[in-house]
């Protein structure tokens, strides 16, 4: 896993390693905090957290995240807030919530958000409401189908009301989802939240 600095007139600088090993590194999620930039990772089945400045020097990291670990681990959405992260992270098949301070460690045990079943969690989407809370998006089902769901997480990781299904009913060759690569599915606009999905 590495970090490469492009210039608008194309130019790069060298790139910071942060995994050497061939192959250990996967399903990275970036995002910018301030003039530096974060980015949460799966290796080792469990996921790392790194900081880096806008000289593309270390400044925090790479180090596991505690209570991150299991099987099939994924970051599926880092959400910026007051003082560190909110991460969604996916477990085969359940999708979770956790909150990191701002060098990445754990500030909180792991909170089940949702049963994904056979859905891919990484795909899940956050973004802040702007009230302490975060707006949740994420496909659960099985084999024969996913449906999708929206809900508000409060600081904590509970639930301000139940799942709600946004999609159609699952069924008849039809199936509602995001696809199987994190990607931001989920926007504010203005007082509402709009969600992007596939059927």
């Amino acid at each position: 896993l590495a970090m490469a600095k492009v210039e608008l007139d194309g130019s790069v600088g060298d790139p910071l390693t942060l995994v050497t090993a061939p192959y250990a590194a996967s399903a990275s999620n970036t995002i910018s905090d301030g003039a530096d930039v974060v980015t949460v990772w799966t290796e080792n089945g469990e996921l790392n957290f790194a900081r880096v400045s806008s000289a593309l020097a270390l400044v925090d990291g790479p180090s596991p995240i505690s209570g991150t670990s299991g099987t099939q681990v994924g970051a599926a959405a880092l959400v910026p807030t007051t003082d560190g992260f909110a991460l969604l992270f996916g477990v085969l098949g359940e999708l979770r919530f956790i909150t990191l301070a701002a060098d990445g460690q754990a500030t909180s045990d792991a909170v089940a958000v949702a049963q994904v079943g056979d859905s891919y969690a990484g795909s899940a989407s956050a973004a802040p409401t702007g009230d302490g809370g975060f707006a949740v998006t994420y496909a659960a089902g099985g084999a024969q189908g996913s449906d999708v769901y929206f809900v508000i997480l409060e600081s904590d990781g509970s639930q301000r009301f139940a799942p709600r299904r946004i999609s159609q009913a699952f069924g008849g060759g039809l199936a509602s989802g995001f696809g199987f690569n994190p990607r931001r599915n989920l926007l504010r606009v203005g007082d509402d939240f709009w969600v992007a999905y596939v059927e």
